[in-house]
């Protein structure tokens, strides 16, 4: 009798332990699938970011090139003039554009961490039944 008590103990415990292997697997392989969206999503803002600062570049050096010109001709400061414009405009649109980005991801990556807090909190219940 004491043997079959054994046997059994040592059954539910191995059995546990292997949920337990299965359950930590499954929350490893989430763990890093929410890291790879994390990476996704930042080397897309890093891109945008270079984006950016290419456009700033670029305006800094139409404004140099308008300071250079100034003291040419007026017609081609009137050009330098709306080639800003084009840079403010094109900047903003980038600006726009990670500002979107930033308004979908956020929620994307609030529904990915309650998704996985109810999935903790389910374990969690299975693991006490």
């Amino acid at each position: 009798m004491v043997t079959d008590h054994a046997s059994i103990c040592a059954s539910i415990l191995g059995r546990s332990s292997f949920d337990f292997e299965q359950r930590f697997k499954v929350f490893k392989k989430t763990h890093l699938l929410r890291v790879c969206h994390r990476i996704v999503l930042d080397v897309l803002l890093m891109l945008l970011q270079v984006v950016q600062n290419v456009i700033l570049l670029s305006q800094f050096r139409v404004e140099e090139l308008g300071i250079a010109l100034e003291f040419i001709c007026q017609p081609l400061i009137r050009l330098v003039d709306e080639l800003c414009l084009v840079c403010d405009s094109l900047q903003e649109g980038f600006v726009d554009l990670g500002l979107d980005v930033v308004v979908m991801v956020l929620p994307l990556i609030l529904t990915i961490v309650i998704e996985h807090l109810l999935d903790i909190f389910i374990e969690l219940l299975f693991l006490l039944i």
